[in-house]
């Protein structure tokens, strides 16, 4: 059997496969946070040249945004430079990070991210009296990306190179795309800060062409 054998994470249930036009094919699973049924979820199938299989947003069916946000960056700690499009961050030792405001309350946020050294996290919905908000934790040494609630990918190729994410934010639905091919699903917290927070441990990254529009 692959070594990724399930399409997307633990949180989207019961995926069921059917024929798109064009030679597509579309998956609809279900987030349960409250027992039986909640929302559908829906991913197009994608295929590496080995012929195992991975998931992405459907372009269609991606929610409609407004215009980009401007946003303020501000150093929080160690080595942290840039800007509201870029961010880069480098840590020895201990960690460096860095906040980008405001984050619209729902939102589509997209980046690219090379050369990750160490654990990189990505905090939404941050505030001062709530750092931690929805997390996201890349750890490239063990090839592994994970959300709070304890939703997770395994075997994530690619994160030793540059690699892009794509995250919808609506209500408590956090939703992500790694390098057009890795999705994860999750139903996050109570978070309701206006900040992105970056930081990477015993590292260094590259944020770039970082890209924040809030959801029509």
């Amino acid at each position: 059997k692959p070594a990724v054998e399930v399409i997307d994470g633990g949180a989207a249930r019961v995926i069921k496969t059917a024929a798109f036009t064009g030679n597509r094919r579309i998956a609809t699973a279900s987030i349960w946070p409250k027992g039986y049924a909640g929302w559908a979820v829906f991913r197009e199938l994608v295929q590496s040249p080995d012929g195992t299989l991975g998931s992405a947003f459907v372009p269609e069916m991606i929610p409609r945004c407004g215009d980009t946000a401007a946003l303020q960056f501000k150093a929080l700690e160690g080595g942290a430079t840039g800007d509201g499009r870029a961010v880069r961050l480098e840590a020895p030792e201990g960690r460096a990070s860095a906040a980008l405001s405001p984050l619209p309350p729902d939102a589509r946020i997209r980046l690219r991210v090379e050369g990750a050294t160490g654990p990189l996290t990505l905090n939404l919905r941050a505030s001062e009296a709530d750092p931690r908000g929805n997390e996201i934790r890349i750890v490239p040494a063990e090839r592994r990306v994970a959300v709070t609630g304890a939703a997770k990918l395994a075997d994530v190729d690619g994160l030793d190179r540059p690699f892009t994410m794509d995250i919808v934010l609506k209500d408590r639905i956090l939703d992500l795309c790694v390098n057009g091919h890795r999705t994860l699903v999750s139903w996050g917290g109570e978070a309701k800060g206006d900040r992105m927070i970056l930081s990477v441990e015993k590292g260094r990254v590259a944020c770039d062409a970082i890209e924040v529009r809030p959801l029509q």
